[in-house]
């Protein structure tokens, strides 16, 4: 399923491999212009190696729009020790963004925006974004 790049402008796609044969494998959001926040299980792909690429700015993995920013730092939870699911939280500081493949299509990012302390509503419904698998297991 394709989701709209600009209703939800911090969905960000976790990439694998050479630059020109580049899998998106996992999500995480764009928290502030140069971080992104994913899952420490995230960084390490067993046939594809570290996560090497982010790609924002779209809302399908296949279109060719959006930007592709290379990680010039990956951050694991001090405490994240794989297998375990605790403390799965890890930092991605983003490089400069590669030079767009579709240059006609506007680009829209923005890091993810959160409610203040004050925020008091009775929220009932909400919406959850991102790439990957819904379940445990391998990619």
């Amino acid at each position: 399923m394709e989701a709209n790049g600009k209703l939800f402008s911090s969905l960000a796609a976790i990439g694998y491999g050479e630059e020109n044969e580049i899998r998106w494998y996992c999500g995480g959001s764009l928290i502030t212009n140069t971080y992104v926040l994913t899952a420490a299980h995230c960084l390490l792909s067993p046939d594809r190696g570290p996560a090497r690429w982010v790609l924002l700015g779209t809302g399908s993995l296949t279109s060719g729009d959006g930007l592709i920013y290379p990680i010039v730092r990956p951050i694991a939870h001090p405490d994240y020790k794989p297998p375990s699911k605790y403390h799965d939280l890890a930092l991605l500081e983003l490089g400069d963004a590669r030079p767009p493949k579709n240059e006609n299509v506007p680009v829209f990012i923005r890091p993810a925006c959160l409610p203040s302390l004050s925020f008091n509503q009775n929220v009932t419904q909400a919406i959850a974004t991102g790439w990957g698998s819904t379940g445990f297991g391998t990619f």
